[in-house]
């Protein structure tokens, strides 16, 4: 019974790793910006999202029509499970997905 559910455990973190894995690859493939960011303002607003949809892929929105608002001084969290979508809200933020 131990062994079934080592080998059990060993293919769930494996899975994770694996997703892991392939994001830092994606992400170390990116060509370096020489864009300087823009200075934030002083308003109170860092980040807005209206009506938003984007997604990776070209035809498949991963969100639809989100709005979200960023403060100063705000602690934000985004959790979510594998294949969620975290990484695509973090890129679409960061202006890096479309």
């Amino acid at each position: 019974r131990f062994p079934v559910e080592l080998c059990r455990s060993l293919i769930y973190v494996c899975s994770f790793c694996s997703a892991s894995h392939d994001r830092l690859r994606a992400f170390f493939a990116l060509e370096e910006s020489d864009e300087i960011p823009s200075k934030i303002s002083d308003d109170d607003v860092l980040v807005e999202i209206s009506d938003a949809s984007f997604g990776w892929k070209e035809g498949e929105e991963t969100f639809q029509d989100i709005n979200l608002t960023l403060r100063k001084e705000d602690l934000t969290t985004v959790m979510g499970s594998v294949g969620a979508g975290k990484s695509s809200l973090m890129s679409a933020i960061a202006g890096e997905d479309q």
